[in-house]
């Protein structure tokens, strides 16, 4: 099986792929071709990001390599895939405050810092990469067609909430042994963390690049109003 590698051709070609769709879709949707079919693109995409999951449970189960030590849905992006189904069908803004901080800090990053060894054409790449930017392409479409916005609040909010799961997904990770938010370990593949120090130094790091991340995706809010009122 071919292994991934970081930012060649098919990564590349995926990623450019991928923010096509993350603009044309919410454009076209509030914009040109389907203003009277909203609801039908917006449960679509929360469809897909349900029947994707499902899919990658599935596969695992019968090639064998699913485990509840990796595969179980507590990343954050595991978060977003529950959440951001629910958020576009419900419309709802407490959810959009959350998804909007970890979709696009944590599976921005996911995607170009990829945390899976297969590459192209395998189906767990095709996978990991439709749910990523699934994740993406509902905090867009959350964004731009449902005029949803982040709030100075929401990324407080958001922050505390983030931290304060470190420590029962820490003690899961001590029960079952699993290394869900890179707590007890830094993953194989190439990632920020590899700049951030041995463990568990690199935790502190960590947590401080999250909340630059979550600061540098809401600064485009309060900028726009700024230079709105010149």
């Amino acid at each position: 099986m071919n292994s991934l590698e970081l930012f060649g051709s098919a990564h590349l070609i995926v990623v450019f792929v991928t923010l096509v769709l993350v603009i044309l879709v919410p454009w076209a949707t509030s914009k040109r071709f389907y203003p009277k079919r909203e609801t039908l693109v917006r449960s679509s995409i929360a469809g897909m990001l349900w029947v994707n999951e499902i899919s990658m449970w599935v596969y695992r189960l019968w090639d064998g390599s699913y485990t509840v030590l990796e595969h179980l849905p507590l990343h954050l992006c595991g978060f977003s895939i529950i959440l951001c189904p629910i958020m576009l069908m419900k419309k709802n803004h407490n959810i959009y405050d959350l998804v909007y901080f970890w979709g696009l800090g944590g599976a921005s990053q996911a995607f170009f810092t990829p945390t899976i060894e297969v590459g192209f054409p395998s189906f767990l790449f095709f996978q990991y990469f439709i749910s990523h930017g699934l994740i993406i392409l509902s905090v867009v479409y959350a964004t731009v067609v449902l005029k949803m916005r982040p709030s100075l609040l929401a990324l407080s909010r958001t922050t505390l909430i983030t931290i304060g799961l470190l420590l029962p997904i820490g003690v899961i990770n001590w029960l079952v042994g699993s290394n869900y938010f890179f707590i007890n370990g830094k993953p194989e593949t190439s990632t920020l963390l590899d700049l951030m120090g041995p463990w568990p130094i690199y935790i502190v790091p960590l947590i401080g690049t999250g909340i630059v991340v979550f600061l540098l995706v809401y600064l485009p809010f309060p900028l726009y109003r700024k230079f709105r009122s010149i």
